[in-house]
């Protein structure tokens, strides 16, 4: 037999890399003694410093048996080739027959003299080596001029062939590519089978292993769906892709793997390797899904002509192979794998850098992700999740819908198979984004970071979706953090779906939509998603879950693009027989049961008084296995049936096995427990409630409450875990008197409790430079580990007490105990709360909970009030410093504050190192407190909303904003539609609406929350409208114009109901802000307000009415050459690491 090239080098050099070619496998003398040996096959592997190869199995003819596989190596001279022979027996494990080991030089040397040939030895159990008469015989050669045995292995099953993708961007070398890969491709392999003859047998394996699987539930799903795409797709593969030599490999490379894996002792060995397995079955999928796309395309060059650029198809394909050959010899090698499978997504351009974008100021829900624990039985539910599977599957399209919508009552089961789509196509890395609404947590889980919380889990999933929404939002902060559910939807959504790289599916799944918000809220995320959807790439889908409330129902019903399914729908019998596995899953080990039922009597009782609710079978069952309150198992489930049907029926009983409703102690403590939990912002642990709770209360209250209650709640059982219930109906049951009877808690009484515990937390738990921060010229960001640093010292008592304990007062009656406790508040505590919230990145909620203050106080106690004003003033004013860098709070706030500042006046004596303006020190707070920057022409007219929350603007630049009045940034805009400059802005009564007059000469109506045009363009003027007002109950609209006439508009019917009165108006307009002025001297700048030395130490921060000029003549900073001077005296000025001196 032939050696090689004539020009191979004999023998290697030891320590010389090289590449070795082994080839030409024979093996004579083969054992045939097994119970099946006309089944029996055998294999060979190979393996050279930890480079594993291995032949396919072929059966023996006359005891001899060939393989033609080649195998290439990377090699030093002094590595050890190690020959092993397997037999493969089609019941039972694999035989090792025996092996050898040879020096790759001494092989060499041996293999240019001809064949290498060799006896198989094998050990007994002393270690001694035995004969066996078996001889493997193998061709081995070095190959010249190689680097690469990676390369040449794949060469040598495939010839490389590259396609094109339409969304792909152009690389700068594309044209000379696709001429490569056609030359390539003229040169494709000619002994490949078509596809058309490996499919089916594909097919029957994938649908084999499904069945062979089928009660293993890590990996049935999987193979159930990869069998399923692949079935539904063999008749577009065989008649697009069945001469295309790269997709018939790949192809082949499954069909060996599944031939693997079914001769393989399939249940006994398949159970053993499940992880295995189920990537096999996943990645499966993955390649399903890449071949049909890849289908579709038409003709190569056609494709490369009109996009100009070449895709990493054939690079995409040798990774799935690869992907297939790893899980391959893992399954062989009993290997425990820790990897993941291989996702359909081809970059652009394989020369980009992955880029760490930062994104941290979008908003985020922690916390709403899918829990896989909530998700169905195995088992249960198959119609319906094979139903949802297959629609997300199905091939994109137009005609497909984009959205499938699961509505049910209360208890039937949604959320759990929401849960478990959300975890099935996780695992198949199909899972854009899942986000779980909480009725419990309308913090952190609302509409408005809904898309946010979307675009930036999708990002995780693709780079390219990553690239484009950060430079969407990149130097854009109003953007970033806008609220309006429209602009999140355009920038954070659409934009980035143009740059989308994932070849197949792409799932968000959004469970329990009716407990997003209220109605009103919640109807323009609605009307986003139905209208917008379409807009959407084709292979986007969306699983929604939700109660059947009408505003979700009506704006769901009647659109092409949306399925709507309800849970009454499913069948009973299959619902029936759903609940029934779950019970006896459930309950089959409380052995008392059966012997008080004997022949599962017991488990038709609970399935009948079940009603065909998930949530209700689920409750009772975890109360019967509860250990406390003193009833037996066969007791609770006798009285859960004879309490009749329904949630309400069976809570009631629940809470009856624990707590007598006869005793006043007990329900009261029930009562101040559970109304606690009720009215608290966000979900809170066991041991937080416990800190939260008055000093005269038992410590062990809330637990001595709540262990009872597993059946009703989670986080019971574990100190520091949120408690929440485990179903939103518990707690709607507990705040209806009707439904809950004596057990009912009546939220209100718990407000009060809740304020004077916060009060008194951060009475004893705030302190001046809580997080001992070093020094005062970083900004927080800055400060290595403060993450950690505020965790430990700010506990999760003191974090809630800091950011709610207005929202508790507002809802209390003015009382002197809750009085007092305020006034020592803001007497010596105002800044160290500020502290708090600058560290917990919460300074936002600062105004608003002072005038939750004001509200309480209304003027009663002039103490309050003036110090309330004041603090609202000093946060407004210096709320960028004091967000930014903590310290500051005391060197720049305190000491730029004007001379009659409450605050000030009060604080300033305590902190006497810091900042002494000598002269120019304002002595009340400027009308101007806040610069806001933004519009790029004009600014022609200014107005506040009724709550003073926001400001809205019109521009000569065409556009309106709404700003946050309390932090500067945009909330909303900017909003275009007029077509010149706008003249007038105003916001109704309500804060809902905002009417716009413009030089176009017209009137928009816009949404105030959503930036969309409601009402408009309104024509009828012949000249510019300069001014518009609402009339106070929003019906109608007055207008004034530069055509010298009013008119009166009706807001509902648009029609004039008013005039033209003719008369005269004026524009409304504000003079555009100075510059800054020069700064000067010593490399010392005003840099966004701070100044700033050489090394960008933050030194102080400036209030803006004090930038107009600044120079530094010797020891004194003077600010303001153009106004009367603001002198500054550094004498005592500490800051650095010396700042937290400032305080006497």
């Amino acid at each position: 037999m032939s050696t090689g090239a004539p020009n191979v080098p004999a023998v290697a050099s030891p320590s010389a890399t090289i590449v070795v070619n082994v080839k030409d496998i024979k093996g004579r003398n083969l054992p045939n003694n097994g119970l099946f040996k006309r089944l029996d096959k055998f294999y060979v592997e190979f393996a050279i410093d930890g480079q594993l190869k291995h032949t396919k199995s072929h059966t023996a003819k006359g005891n001899a048996a060939s393989w033609t596989e080649s195998f290439y190596f990377d090699a030093l001279g002094s590595s050890v080739l190690e020959c092993r022979v397997h037999t493969k027996h089609k019941i039972g494990s694999d035989d090792f027959i025996g092996g050898t080991k040879d020096a790759i030089d001494s092989l060499l040397t041996e293999g240019a003299a001809g064949v290498v040939t060799r006896e198989l030895c094998k050990f007994d159990a002393l270690g001694n080596p035995c004969k066996t008469q078996t001889i493997i015989e193998l061709t081995i050669v070095a190959v010249p001029n190689a680097s690469d045995a990676g390369v040449l292995n794949m060469e040598e099953t495939v010839t490389q062939q590259n396609d094109v993708l339409d969304s792909m961007i152009p690389a700068p070398s594309s044209i000379n590519q696709i001429q490569e890969a056609a030359d390539t491709s003229a040169t494709g392999l000619n002994n490949i089978q078509s596809v058309s003859a490996t499919w089916g047998p594909l097919l029957q394996k994938v649908k084999l292993l499904s069945e062979l699987v089928d009660s293993i539930a890590e990996i049935h799903p999987y193979a159930k769906m990869a069998w399923s795409i692949l079935s539904a797709t063999h008749k577009t593969i065989i008649v697009q892709a069945d001469r295309d030599d790269c997709i018939v490999h790949l192809v082949q490379v499954m069909d060996d793997v599944y031939s693997f894996v079914k001769e393989a002792e399939p249940m006994k060995k398949i159970e053993s390797h499940r992880r295995i397995v189920a990537l096999m079955a996943q990645q499966t999928t993955e390649c399903a899904y890449f071949i049909r796309d890849y289908a579709k395309i038409k003709s190569f060059w056609e494709r490369a002509l009109k996009n100009s650029f070449m895709s990493n198809v054939d690079v995409k394909i040798k990774q799935y192979e690869d992907k297939f050959q790893e899980l391959k010899m893992a399954f062989q090698d009993r290997a425990i794998l820790q990897t993941g499978i291989t996702v359909s997504r081809i970059m652009d351009n394989l020369e980009r850098i992955a880029l760490d974008f930062d994104l941290g100021d979008m908003p985020y829900a922690k916390g709403a992700r899918f829990d896989p624990d909530k998700g169905c039985l195995p088992g249960t539910r198959e119609a319906i999740i094979d139903e949802i599977t297959q629609w997300v599957n199905s091939p994109d399209g137009d005609n497909v819908c984009r959205i499938f919508f699961l509505s049910g009552v209360a208890g039937s089961g949604k959320s759990a198979i929401a849960h478990a789509i959300a975890h099935l196509f996780d695992q198949q890395k199909r899972l854009g984004s899942s986000y779980c609404f909480d009725r419990a947590d309308q913090v952190n889980r609302r509409p408005s970071n809904l898309l946010s919380t979307i675009s930036l889990n999708i990002a995780d999933l693709d780079q390219n979706w990553k690239t484009c929404l950060y430079n969407t939002i990149k130097g854009n902060r109003s953007l970033c953090t806008t609220l309006s559910v429209t602009e999140q939807f355009k920038n954070f959504i659409l934009d980035p779906a143009k740059a989308l790289t994932t070849v197949g599916p792409i799932l968000i799944v959004i469970d329990a939509m009716d407990e997003s918000a209220e109605e009103v809220s919640r109807k323009t995320l609605l009307d986003v998603l139905a209208k917008g959807i379409s807009d959407l790439p084709s292979n986007f889908r969306f699983l929604i879950t939700a109660r059947p409330e009408r505003e979700i129902v009506n704006a769901f019903s009647g659109n092409r693009h949306i399925f709507c399914k309800h849970m009454n729908t499913i069948d009973e019998a299959s619902n029936h027989a759903d609940i029934t596995l779950f019970v006896k899953s459930q309950l089959s080990g409380v052995h008392s049961l059966e012997l008080e039922w004997p022949n599962k009597h017991w488990c038709r009782m609970l399935i009948e008084s079940s009603g065909g609710l998930f949530q209700w079978a689920s409750t009772a069952c975890r109360a019967i296995k509860e250990t406390k309150g003193g009833l037996r198992p066969t007791e609770r489930l006798s009285r859960f049936v004879s309490s009749g049907r329904g949630l309400d029926e069976l809570y009631i009983e629940v809470l009856h096995q624990v707590f007598d409703a006869e005793d006043d102690t007990v329900m009261s403590r029930f009562r101040s427990v559970m109304g606690a939990i009720l009215v608290t912002r966000i979900p809170l642990s066991i041991s937080t409630h416990s800190e939260l709770r008055a000093d005269d209360d038992p410590a062990d209250l809330v637990e001595l409450i709540v262990q009872s209650l597993g059946s009703l709640l989670s986080g019971v059982n574990q100190p520091h875990i949120p408690i929440r219930a485990l179903h939103a109906s518990f707690f709607d049951f507990l705040t209806d008197p009707d439904r809950s009877k004596s057990y009912y808690v009546d939220p209100f009484h718990h407000h009060r409790t809740l304020t004077l515990s916060s009060l008194r937390i951060m009475k004893l738990g705030l302190g001046f430079n809580i997080c001992g921060l070093e020094t005062s010229h970083i900004r927080n960001t800055d400060v290595p580990g403060l993450n950690t640093r505020v965790e430990k010292a700010i506990a999760q008592h003191l974090s809630y007490a800091c950011i709610f304990w207005a929202d508790h007062l507002i809802v209390t009656v003015y009382d002197a105990e809750i009085l007092a406790e305020i006034i020592n508040f803001f007497h010596c505590r105002l800044l160290y709360w500020l502290e708090c919230l600058s560290l917990m990145k919460r300074v936002n909620v600062a105004s608003r909970m002072l005038r939750l203050i004001l509200d309480w106080n209304q003027y009663t106690n002039d103490d309050v009030a003036s110090f309330a004003k004041d603090a609202a003033k000093l946060v407004s004013a210096f709320g960028p410093a004091i967000s930014q860098s903590t310290p500051h709070i005391y060197l720049s706030a305190l000491s730029f504050a004007p001379e009659h500042s409450r605050v000030a006046e009060h604080y300033r004596p305590l902190f006497s190192k810091v900042l002494n303006p000598r002269r120019g020190k304002a002595n009340d707070w400027p009308a101007i407190v806040a610069v806001m920057e933004g519009h790029t022409g004009w600014v022609s007219s200014v107005a506040f909303s009724q709550d003073g929350k926001h400001i809205v603007s019109g521009s000569h630049d065409q556009t309106i904003r709404v700003w946050d009045s309390e932090t500067g940034d945009v909330v909303l805009g900017p909003l275009e539609g007029h077509t010149h400059g706008v003249k007038s802005v105003a916001f109704s009564q309500d804060g809902k609406r905002i009417v716009s007059g413009s030089n176009d000469q017209t009137i928009h109506v816009w949404d105030s929350e959503t930036g969309d045009v409601v009402i408009g363009p309104l024509e009828g003027h012949t000249s510019s409208v300069e001014s518009v007002a609402f009339s106070q109950d929003g019906k109608r609209i007055v207008s004034g114009s530069g055509d010298q006439t009013i008119r009166v508009w009706d807001s509902e019917t648009r029609d004039v109901v008013l005039g033209p009165l003719e008369g005269n108006t004026c524009p409304v307009s504000s003079a555009p802000g100075s510059d800054l002025g020069d700064i000067f001297n010593h490399n010392t700048k005003l840099e966004g307000g701070w100044l700033v030395n050489s090394s960008s130490c933050l030194l102080f921060w400036v209030p803006s009415w004090n930038r107009n000029g600044l120079y530094w003549p010797r020891t004194l900073l003077v600010i303001g050459r153009d106004a009367p001077p603001t002198q500054l005296d550094f004498r005592n000025f500490v800051h650095g690491y010396s700042w937290h001196k400032c305080k006497a």
